[in-house]
């Protein structure tokens, strides 16, 4: 599961470490959607275009859960979806 979060508060996640918005929520084993990161603005060109924002979320979701499939786990987060 993966969440886009554009325009909300500053996120905490579990370990105390503060997240500004915006961030992208991933599932975690344990944790639920607990866990959050800063967005690659490589990865999202416009996020004041809602049409490009979610076609840069599916791309950007799909990939991230290639990812963790193949390595598997969620815990396995590539750096290109970080900041």
């Amino acid at each position: 599961m993966v969440r886009l979060e554009v325009n909300g508060p500053p996120h905490r996640n579990p370990d105390g470490e503060e997240i500004p918005c915006p961030h992208i929520h991933i599932y975690r084993e344990g944790y639920g959607d607990k866990w959050a990161f800063p967005v690659s603005r490589s990865d999202f060109v416009n996020l004041g275009d809602p049409v490009q924002t979610l076609e840069d979320f599916s791309s950007t979701a799909i990939s991230l859960t290639h990812h963790c499939l193949a390595e598997g786990s969620s815990d396995a987060f590539p750096n290109q979806f970080v900041a």
